[in-house]
């Protein structure tokens, strides 16, 4: 395996530590939730440095609990500075937000990991099985 990823420059090493360091949270994932005070309930930030290289800015998810419905939210944004988060609720684990927003942030998170060479490609199916709390 390389000493750095030619993706994202990060050691190699360091992307193994954090592969399995949370069950509950998506890597590189903060979820916000501001717990119904807009229509844009839930705020997603993608926050891992090559994220934002890919997406020319910080990708974000705002969703309320239907992203699906035709009277839904579900929009993103790419910020070219780092967003304020401290204004988009309490942060929660991925586990907490519906099922139809589960499945709008693994759509994103797995065309980011999906990226062809990238040390995590192969665990991102894996991570999303360990979330969901399917067989790993």
């Amino acid at each position: 395996m390389p000493e750095r990823c030619d993706i994202c420059g990060r050691s190699t090493r360091s992307i193994a530590l954090r592969k399995n360091s949370s069950k509950s949270n998506l890597p590189g994932v903060k979820i916000y939730d501001n717990g119904g005070g807009t229509a844009d309930r839930y705020s997603v930030f993608f926050v891992e440095p090559w994220m934002r290289e890919m997406a020319c800015g910080w990708f974000t998810i705002g969703m309320g609990s239907s992203p699906y419905s035709p009277q839904g939210v579900c929009m993103t944004s790419t910020y070219n500075k780092k967003p304020c988060m401290t204004n988009c609720g309490r942060r929660i684990s991925f586990a907490d937000l519906p099922a139809d927003c589960q499945k709008v942030v693994m759509d994103d998170y797995l065309d980011f990991y999906g990226v062809k060479g990238h040390p995590d490609a192969k665990n991102a199916v894996h991570n999303f099985r360990a979330v969901m709390g399917l067989d790993v």
